[in-house]
């Protein structure tokens, strides 16, 4: 029974570390150039780096926020600590968080005529002096240009891991993460961003909709008239901001922009949390299951704290305070887990016990 169980926690590792890769660096932690750094724009001076080294709003819809500071940072890709000891410039702890291009959560769509455009995304986690939720538009041109467009607050929330699909001239962003004290379970979030002038429009939508949604997949019907959305992560409102999984479909028709429900799936859920209430271990077996794919990189997490959590190491966003596990079944093949502390590894955690197949939907809640 301990090797099925142990089984079963390598791959709740496994399936937690997903999508976590480490991104590619072209700065050491201190700030100095590597081979394939970008190299510092002249026309950035430490003065002009003061003047834009924190993001801010737009003053209208769009509002061009070009300047040699933030081109140079798209260009170079580097996060926000690293440019400021480039720069030399004042910790964020007392001057806040720094302007970045290295994020989470952006999305990136390729037009027909070459450009790219990246909306959104957020750097970092609430932990980290940096963390900022974005509400921008950076444009890559083909001659190598860059446009940037900021937006009013009111017009653009602060938006991540939200979905972007390319609609003719319009990109439609559909859910948001965003920060907590800002999200409405009984509402999923959807704005049109015209590829003609940048300005960008909430969508007033009816019907039933999926929910505060984040991290789904949304798929553009072949007909163009519809938009699916899958999978993904929902908050519903509860006090301890639990995310839960999205094991239903939903349908945007394009039209009217009305929602559809597509499924409900009755499929049972069981609840795993410690005893005490205290974190579960899940950041902990991420970085087991890290530390065996990656061994060349020696003790991760004092590598990750000395050097303010840098692009060697792969973060996964969220994960920190998980107190709850979430675990969805379907099918009847018998299993079982055990139904008694896990003194083992100190988990102080009540099981429960199924004679259910375990799927593929397995999450935990923080």
């Amino acid at each position: 029974m301990k090797s099925c169980w142990a089984g079963a926690v390598m791959i709740l590792a496994l399936l937690s570390i997903e999508g976590c890769k480490p991104k590619d660096k072209t700065m050491t932690d201190s700030g100095e150039e590597t081979e394939n750094a970008v190299p510092l724009d002249p026309a950035v001076t430490l003065d002009l780096f003061l003047k834009w080294r924190s993001p801010r709003f737009g003053n209208s819809n769009p509002e061009r926020m070009n300047n040699p500071v933030w081109e140079w940072l798209v260009k170079s890709k580097i996060n926000a600590y690293q440019a400021n000891e480039r720069l030399k410039g004042p910790s964020a702890i007392e001057a806040g968080p720094g302007w970045c291009f290295d994020r989470f959560g952006q999305s990136s769509n390729q037009l027909p005529d070459g450009r790219v455009v990246f909306i959104a995304g957020e750097h970092e986690d609430h932990y980290d002096p940096d963390f900022y939720i974005y509400n921008d538009v950076v444009v890559q041109n083909l001659n190598g240009r860059i446009d940037v467009f900021g937006y009013p607050r009111d017009v653009f929330p602060p938006t991540d891991f939200h979905s972007a699909t390319l609609v003719s001239n319009r990109i439609i962003l559909i859910g948001n993460l965003g920060y907590p004290e800002e999200r409405r379970p009984e509402k999923t979030p959807v704005v049109i961003l015209n590829l003609d002038t940048f300005a960008i429009v909430a969508a007033q939508t009816s019907g039933t909709p999926p929910g505060w949604i984040h991290s789904h997949k949304a798929t553009l019907s072949d007909d163009g008239r519809s938009i699916l959305l899958q999978r993904g992560k929902l908050d519903r409102g509860e006090k301890d901001k639990s995310l839960v999984e999205n094991i239903d479909d939903w349908r945007l028709h394009l039209s009217d922009w009305r929602w559809e429900r597509l499924t409900e799936r009755r499929w049972p859920r069981w609840e795993v949390r410690r005893k005490d209430g205290e974190n579960n271990h899940l950041f902990d077996y991420q970085q087991a299951v890290w530390a065996k794919q990656m061994p060349e990189l020696s003790n991760p997490m004092e590598n990750s704290l000395n050097s303010r959590r840098s692009s060697r190491f792969p973060l996964c966003r969220r994960n920190w305070g998980s107190r709850r596990i979430w675990i969805y079944f379907h099918g009847s093949t018998n299993l079982r887990l055990p139904t008694k502390n896990w003194s083992e590894q100190k988990m102080n955690t009540t099981f429960v016990e199924s004679k259910s197949k375990a799927s593929s939907f397995v999450t935990w809640k923080k």
